[in-house]
């Protein structure tokens, strides 16, 4: 099971959490709050999240970097993920 906030009011490079539970239980953030996060994918036990950044240059609304995408998978108390994440700097 997942969740996905948005700021409201807020515009594509606005941060996005994706938050990841299981019945009852919070398991975590599927990755720090950032812009240009969107669900693309999910199952009762999944979800896949994509991933977009700008880049040196890039105007704020229109990001070049990625995309990428991490699929997450919840098992019992925790959750793992398979896939990419944007550079750590993004």
């Amino acid at each position: 099971m997942w969740a996905q906030f948005e700021t409201s009011g807020g515009t594509g490079s606005s941060p996005v959490a994706v938050l990841l539970f299981r019945p009852g239980k919070y398991l975590g953030s599927a990755w720090k709050p950032t812009g240009f996060v969107s669900v693309t994918g999910s199952t009762p036990i999944s979800v896949t999240v994509t991933y977009r950044w700008t880049n040196p240059g890039d105007a704020n609304a229109f990001p070049t970097g990625g995309p990428v995408s991490s699929t997450y998978v919840g098992l019992w108390d925790s959750f793992f993920r398979f896939g990419e994440l944007p550079p750590a700097n993004a």
